[in-house]
């Protein structure tokens, strides 16, 4: 759990906080965008390599290069006293948020029996809920007593302790010993894989672009506190927790994966519907729009990282992670730039949340090519 807390906290960070680094750094939104892109998009291009490097060095001494990564890339944004500083803490976060499905899920297959993978894998990916929902609730309120930048040094502090922890209280995870590892390791990998990827690309676009926005949204569209905004984001991360957790057990013993994924894209077009309605018909409803995005984008990650692990060899585990994460994060960091400069350009705030239903439909689409296509 604390692996995915680590590795992902930092786009939420920024998102909770942006209105504190568009007056201390003089930026915009479509800059905030930028930070979420730089994010994503470097964690894209390098999560097929770190994949191969779980199923190189294993998962804890991955887990702790994440962990240092993690910290430095805060302490830079905190520490940022112009716009390049935070972008290059964004570059070195995204290598971290790459390595942590990879790492985390060569742990689990490595260790965990595979009717028990369910649960263990919607407590994983719980973690980055549980980030996120600390991140609203708290770092707020922590630059509201001091200011933002502490806020971000606090993190970074606790991503060391973490590695600390992680050195001296977890073993190695043990390799399978196996003959034929290396050769189950560069075996191709089933189109499952790709869908996945397409999937999470799409579906990535949409919380990437909502993320990064909710909270700027629920301030200058609905009148909303920096700490009030931050609470409907830790609203909607706090209700993926459980739903990472409970989608995760429900879908261990699937017979196939795609409908578990179409439903939830259904659910996402819903929740943004919901959002995009709210400065019409009541501020409320922003709050049951992120119970939404809790329950469909910010979901739907525990039951791909399932299928992921299930339809390949748990030799290759990290490639097949790997790779269905990079659609994820790409699809993550295209989207906030152009959510931003829409909105800077003058653009309504709920046609862009109307574009982000139209992602989750296309979504939805993908896995009746996914189902067609494959037995799995």
């Amino acid at each position: 759990m604390s692996i995915m807390a680590v590795g992902t906290v930092q786009p939420y960070a920024v998102a909770v906080l942006a209105s504190d680094l568009i007056e201390a750094l003089g930026i915009s939104r479509f800059q905030i965008g930028l930070l979420a892109m730089a994010n994503a998009l470097v964690g894209g291009l390098v999560s097929r390599p770190m994949g191969a490097v779980a199923d190189a060095i294993g998962g804890k001494r991955l887990s702790l290069i994440l962990f240092g990564l993690g910290a430095l890339g805060l302490a830079l944004i905190g520490g940022a006293t112009a716009f390049g500083f935070a972008v290059a803490g964004a570059v070195v976060s995204g290598v971290a948020s790459a390595s942590s499905n990879p790492a985390a899920n060569k742990l689990i297959t490595h260790l965990i029996a595979p009717d028990r993978r369910g649960i263990i894998t919607g407590l994983k990916q719980s973690g980055v809920q549980v980030g996120n929902s600390m991140s609203g609730a708290f770092l707020p309120a922590i630059a509201g007593m001091w200011n933002w930048r502490i806020a971000f040094f606090l993190v970074a502090a606790s991503a060391l302790g973490l590695l600390l922890f992680t050195l001296l209280a977890v073993e190695r995870d043990p390799g399978d010993g196996r003959p034929s590892r290396r050769q189950l390791s560069s075996d191709p990998l089933p189109v499952d894989v790709r869908w996945l990827a397409a999937y999470g690309f799409l579906m990535g676009a949409g919380i990437g672009a909502a993320g990064t926005f909710v909270p700027l949204f629920a301030q200058e569209a609905l009148g909303f506190t920096e700490q009030s905004a931050g609470f409907v984001a830790a609203t909607a991360a706090a209700t993926a927790v459980f739903a990472r957790i409970l989608f995760g057990r429900l879908t261990q013993s699937v017979d196939h994966f795609a409908p578990a994924h179409g439903a939830l894209a259904g659910a996402g077009i819903v929740a943004a519907a919901l959002i995009a309605l709210s400065p019409t018909v009541g501020a409320w409803m922003v709050w049951v729009g992120a119970i939404g995005l809790g329950l469909s984008f910010m979901a739907f990650n525990s039951v791909t990282n399932l299928a992921a692990m299930a339809v390949v060899h748990p030799g290759q585990a990290g490639r097949s992670t790997g790779l269905a994460q990079a659609g994820f994060l790409t699809g993550l960091g295209v989207s906030p730039p152009v959510f931003g400069w829409f909105i800077d350009g003058g653009g309504s705030y709920p046609v862009a949340f109307l574009a982000i239903c139209g992602l989750a439909a296309l979504a939805a689409l993908s896995t009746v090519g996914w189902f067609r296509t494959s037995a799995v």
